[in-house]
């Protein structure tokens, strides 16, 4: 019939004559012997190449829509990797430079968009972070725990003297981040009497009468003296 290159008057595929009275060969649109497909074409960069081969990735042809490489060989980190992607973070292959590589760029889900574990100090600002500026370094601005640098955040830096992560005075670190007394230290040093003063007291108490009695003036005296000498003690 008209428009038939063949007819053996069977459909059986590679014998000559396909089942679609075309010639068999590649390009036919019938697949046959040796051919992994045929999609009546010879175009080589669809699903099934001019030599009725299947486009797969290493085999040195790109697939149109699907590869954006193809350098003919499976090799990762030399430009095209093995999975026909351009080497390059956030490809899914993890090559030299990169600590991960998930085959996306969403931050906080394991593998940040830079390649590195999602942690603090890796330069990407995730859940639970207030900053994040690449770096461990306390007193920089950002700390070590990914707080701005400030009294309070936890972290003691330069011109702090403690840190205990809150601004609460009277716990032993103050709101100003300066070791505090504790309650019971003021209150026993409050309580303790300067040498002056048992001086002073020792000498104003009342002495057994006797026969002959000092002046008022020497009490004074006596108790300007006695003061002196515990001053001097003291010192």
């Amino acid at each position: 019939d008209a428009g038939e290159a063949c007819d053996d008057g069977n459909a059986t595929e590679g014998d000559g004559c396909d089942s679609n009275c075309t010639v068999s060969a590649c390009g036919n649109g019938v697949t046959s012997g040796s051919e992994e497909c045929d999609d009546g074409n010879l175009d080589d960069n669809d699903a099934c190449k001019a030599d009725c081969t299947l486009n797969v990735c290493g085999d040195g042809v790109i697939e149109t829509g699907v590869e954006d490489c193809d350098d003919g060989n499976l090799i990762d980190g030399d430009g095209c990797d093995s999975n026909c992607t351009a080497t390059a973070c956030g490809n899914g292959v993890v090559t030299s430079g990169e600590d991960c590589d998930d085959g996306d760029f969403d931050d906080g889900d394991g593998c940040d968009s830079n390649c590195t574990v999602t942690a603090c100090g890796n330069g990407i600002l995730t859940s639970g972070e207030d900053c994040d500026d690449s770096n461990l370094t306390d007193g920089d601005g950002c700390d070590s725990n990914c707080t701005a640098t400030a009294c309070g955040n936890g972290v003691a830096t330069a011109g702090k003297g403690c840190e205990e992560g809150k601004a609460v005075d009277g716990g032993g670190c103050g709101s100003n981040s300066k070791t505090t007394a504790s309650p019971s230290s003021r209150s026993s040093r409050m309580k303790t009497p300067s040498m002056v003063t048992v001086a002073i007291r020792t000498a104003r108490r009342p002495r057994a009468a006797t026969a002959s009695r000092r002046p008022a003036k020497h009490v004074m005296t006596a108790v300007s003296s006695t003061a002196m000498a515990a001053i001097r003690t003291a010192r």
